[in-house]
């Protein structure tokens, strides 16, 4: 059985954790050994540090906090890679399309190119489903969970990713793996149509190897 890569992004409480953990489960079911796994990662040191940041209210330079997300990303792959080496089913939360939506929202939209080339090296995934939810829907959310805000959980900050993730989507000569979720619905509903996707890439797999 191959490695499979997927990963699942989009805004903040658009509900990608739940869906990951119950991702995993399904295909532990059809046989597949799975790790979960996220970014930003706490096991490098600029994963530690973006962390911090995000958390905090130091001032930082938001092109510096870019290269940290890479910095980050670049020892993470070589976990990733080794795993998928192995057979193994990867899901990660958060992945490049992350960096260049948020970064975008943050440094500005006139960096897109070099947000894009920064991260233009790194191995696509299998699969990327890009959790798509109003800001407004999105902060109700992130609100509800009654813990503090990270730095860009803002409702402006959020629309603006948002929209960049719609963006990342349409560039179909550069991320075809991309495909648009909506995540409004019941966390059933949207599991349900997570599933139909990946059902699509294990069939169009198999397709392939025969």
């Amino acid at each position: 059985m191959a490695g499979l890569f997927i990963v699942l992004d989009g805004i903040d409480g658009a509900g990608r954790s739940t869906q990951t953990k119950k991702l995993g489960e399904y295909l532990e079911g059809l046989g597949r050994e799975v790790l979960l796994t996220h970014e930003p990662t706490e096991a490098s040191e600029a994963g530690r540090q973006i962390r911090r940041l995000l958390q905090s209210r130091e001032p930082f330079d938001s092109m510096e906090m870019q290269k940290l997300f890479v910095a980050d990303r670049a020892e993470h792959i070589a976990k990733i890679k080794s795993w998928l080496d192995q057979s193994k089913t990867v899901l990660c939360d958060r992945y490049i399309y992350s960096t260049i939506a948020f970064g975008a929202a943050d440094v500005g939209g006139e960096h897109w190119d070099k947000l894009v080339a920064m991260n233009a090296d790194f191995p696509r995934p299998d699969l990327a489903l890009i959790f798509t939810l109003s800001a407004e829907q999105a902060m109700q959310r992130i609100e509800s969970r009654g813990k503090n805000k990270e730095r860009f959980e803002k409702q402006d900050m959020l629309a603006q990713t948002m929209a960049n993730f719609i963006r990342i989507a349409g560039e179909r000569s550069l991320y075809p793996e991309t495909q648009l979720l909506y995540a409004a619905p019941g966390e059933d509903e949207v599991f349900g149509h997570i599933k139909s996707e990946v059902s699509r890439l294990l069939v169009d797999r198999e397709e392939a190897r025969c």
